[in-house]
């Protein structure tokens, strides 16, 4: 997970320190899918290696979960718990 400080109402983003107010973060990540993207391009930035069958290919969002499936064994990687 993308580890965000908190110094009063301002929000730091760890990855490049970009400071956000609580509005802006409210905005900008207003859904789940929206955090779990950006958490996602994060920890992945060259994109998903596949835990089991070790390609990096297109990984498909579960509906309903806070994970991705990859395209061609389904497993699947979820990159917050990471």
């Amino acid at each position: 997970m993308i580890p965000l400080y908190n110094t009063g109402n301002i929000y730091y983003n760890e990855a490049n320190m970009t400071q956000l107010s609580l509005r802006t973060f409210l905005r900008k990540y207003n859904t789940n899918e929206a955090c779990l993207e950006e958490i996602k391009n994060y920890v992945f930035p060259n994109g998903i290696t596949c835990p089991q069958c070790k390609q990096v290919i297109l990984f498909y969002k579960l509906t309903g979960r806070m994970a991705y499936s990859c395209g061609i064994c389904r497993a699947q990687v979820y990159p917050h718990r990471l």
